[in-house]
């Protein structure tokens, strides 16, 4: 293929592909304003849903706190629109210092220490010094293409 069919065709190409691009950012933008009106036509309803379902959950959890002793060695109770669920668990309270005063103590269990490699950094020393933690660096071909125009 000689060189002025091959732009030839990778401009015809890159045309259509500008093409494409333009429609669908412009279905995009439709979609999105149309989904937009939908959300914002619905949005006092949900909103006025989802505040009494909190309210709600409020009240039925301060219900079941006033009347601890219907559970009587029970964790569940089972309703005609579901069920009440008691449990007593264990909770663990850890003071903000908790870090230090574990590294203090040489407990290296209780804690984790992350390490990744900063590769930017890497990338910028030298052939001898990448040699020697077996990394080397090496040619790469790199192929791209930009479509230019309004999309």
């Amino acid at each position: 293929m000689q060189v002025s069919e091959f732009e030839g065709l990778a401009d015809m190409l890159l045309g259509e592909m500008r093409e494409i691009n333009r429609k669908a950012g412009l279905l995009t933008k439709r979609a999105d304003e149309e989904i937009e009106a939908v959300r914002r036509k619905y949005e006092r309803d949900f909103l006025s849903l989802k505040e009494r379902l909190q309210g709600l959950d409020k009240e039925i959890v301060k219900l079941m706190k006033s009347n601890k002793t219907i559970f009587d060695e029970r964790d569940k109770i089972r309703l005609t629109n579901g069920f009440l669920l008691h449990a007593k668990e264990t909770k663990l309270s850890l003071p903000r210092d908790i870090l230090k005063r574990i590294e203090e103590q040489g407990w290296k269990e209780g804690y984790r220490i992350s390490k990744s490699i900063d590769r930017p950094a890497i990338e910028k020393w030298d052939d001898e010094k990448l040699s020697i933690i077996g990394a080397k660096k090496k040619p790469v071909e790199k192929f791209e293409y930009e479509v230019t125009g309004d999309i």
